[in-house]
């Protein structure tokens, strides 16, 4: 099934179904003040907003809250999956990757120099876009370094072609 998930300043996430001319189909109660990032992976929903907290609901089952982290001190902007890893970051200038399957993140890089506006995977590198216009890509030991500077406001990648 393929969903199109839409959230804004408000508190509530807006499931349309793009196959019926992006009916509405689900409209979900966050808790969040306000939604700033939403990421999909399969059934998964991971939601990031003003409330600190990355919540993830599972569509297989009426979109039924599965876990609830609350590590962030401050806004979440940006979440990107990978698999069953899931990256946010946010307003605290820390970028975290969770294991869908654990509470607690598996990584914690603090030492950002601003905050995270972007967030995207590519194989196993991630790329951060930061407020202060850098973009940074860890490698699969999540080293980081400064990509290039740049006004970014929200960040894609390719993703490679299978063949």
């Amino acid at each position: 099934e393929q969903l199109l998930a839409a959230a804004g300043d408000e508190s509530t996430v807006r499931i349309y179904d793009p196959t019926k001319d992006f009916l509405r189909v689900k409209s979900l109660e966050d808790a969040a003040e306000g939604i700033w990032s939403l990421a999909w992976n399969a059934n998964l929903l991971a939601v990031g907003g003003k409330d600190k907290q990355l919540r993830v609901y599972d569509v297989g089952q009426e979109f039924a809250l599965v876990k609830t982290l609350e590590d962030a001190s401050d806004t979440i902007r940006g979440v990107a999956w990978s698999g069953g890893l899931l990256a946010a970051g946010g307003e605290d200038k820390t970028l975290r990757v969770y294991h869908s399957l654990q509470d607690w993140a598996l990584v914690k890089i603090a030492v950002l120099p601003s905050a995270v506006n972007s967030i995207d995977w590519t194989g196993h590198r991630l790329a951060t876009g930061l407020e202060n216009g850098e973009v940074r890509v860890l490698d699969s030991q999540f080293r980081c370094g400064p990509l290039e500077e740049a006004r970014l406001w929200d960040l894609a990648l390719t993703k490679p072609e299978h063949k």
